[in-house]
């Protein structure tokens, strides 16, 4: 049984001259010819008869080993896991500004901006200077900026101890 069939499925599948000529009709067509609502009835003919052949093998091209309503499931998932992540993404956008909003209000860094505008203030002073006050036959130029960060390194240890 298993013989005949697959001889008689031979016999449909048609001579190696006969797909040459369907090979040669099928690229001379133009494929708009194939498409809209007003097809001729010999038009519509060929187009039922190319999906019922066809349309296994573009499947199976286009969506792999998977048939296509795995394939959109799948899809579907990844759109709502991005959907998902999306959503997160935004409450942690939302909490860390929320954080970075309270810890600029309770003044946590504030002796730390102090200092650090001492030390802008004091590097006003430049490079020729302090070579000046040096040449000058005086010791060289100890800036504030210098004192500034000596005090604030005492200061950091004195609070570490």
């Amino acid at each position: 049984l298993g013989l005949a069939a697959a001889s008689a499925a031979a016999a449909d599948a048609g001579s190696p001259e006969e797909l040459r000529a369907a090979t040669a009709v099928v690229l001379r067509l133009n494929p708009q010819l194939l498409e809209g609502s007003a097809l001729s009835e010999e038009a519509a003919a060929f187009r039922s008869a190319g999906v019922a052949l066809f349309r296994r093998a573009v499947l199976h091209e286009r969506f792999g080993e998977a048939d296509a309503v795995a394939h959109f499931k799948q899809s579907a998932k990844y759109k709502g896991m991005l959907t998902k992540l999306q959503r997160l993404e935004e409450e942690i956008r939302a909490e860390h500004d929320k954080r970075v909003s309270a810890a600029a209000a309770c003044g946590i860094n504030k002796k730390r901006e102090e200092r650090m505008k001492g030390i802008e203030a004091a590097a006003k002073v430049t490079h020729q200077e302090r070579l000046a006050a040096a040449a000058g036959g005086g010791a060289p130029l100890l800036l504030e900026a210098d004192a500034v960060a000596e005090t604030g390194e005492a200061a950091d240890k004195a609070a570490g101890e």
